[in-house]
């Protein structure tokens, strides 16, 4: 006789109260960083006519030699740059530390959903991070888990959301685009 695993039920109330006030907040947040990101972007800044005839100079007098790479912490412009780098970054990871603190903490232990599909042993860790049970099934969820999940997964959704990335064009649907577009001229010859 073989032998049975007993079945987890979930309460209806935490996909209700967890599972989808952590992916809403999730949304609110990628949006809310994209808009900040944007604020924050400075316009480059104009050099001067000198300035830029000074550097075609230098290029045409340099063609036919490799020119040494030039040090990037000598060059106030390009410190700018780095900085603007560094904005960028804070603004990507400051607000991701906060809503996974919040998730660990009020959230921490709660199992919110099963998979549909089996999945093999090895995905145990990755997948329920933050619960202590040997005996679990691999496809049950926990928060934190669903957490790393969205943060990888709501990329496309951002693209949609937010237009892409470039001219407000989706590269999802452009690329839904050119495949159609493929199969007309293939069906067309």
């Amino acid at each position: 006789m073989g032998s049975t695993v007993p079945s987890l039920y979930l309460d209806p109330q935490i996909r209700d109260w967890v599972l989808f006030p952590i992916t809403l907040v999730m949304i609110l947040v990628g949006v809310l960083r994209h808009y900040v990101v944007v604020l924050l972007q400075s316009s480059p800044k104009k050099l001067p006519r000198s300035a830029i005839r000074e550097q075609r100079a230098l290029m045409r007098s340099n063609q036919g030699e490799t020119p040494a790479p030039p040090n990037p912490l000598s060059d106030p412009a390009a410190m700018d740059g780095m900085m603007a780098g560094m904005r960028t970054q804070m603004v990507m990871m400051v607000p991701q530390m906060i809503v996974m603190g919040w998730i660990n903490f009020f959230f921490e232990g709660f199992v919110l959903i099963k998979l549909p599909f089996p999945l093999t042993l090895g995905f145990k860790s990755m997948l329920q991070r933050g619960i202590q049970t040997a005996d679990m099934d691999v496809r049950w969820v926990s928060s934190l888990s669903w957490y790393f999940l969205n943060f990888f997964g709501l990329n496309g959704l951002y693209r949609i959301i937010l237009g892409g990335d470039e001219g407000g064009s989706c590269a999802l649907w452009d690329s839904l685009r050119t495949s159609i577009n493929c199969s007309r001229l293939s069906a067309i010859t």
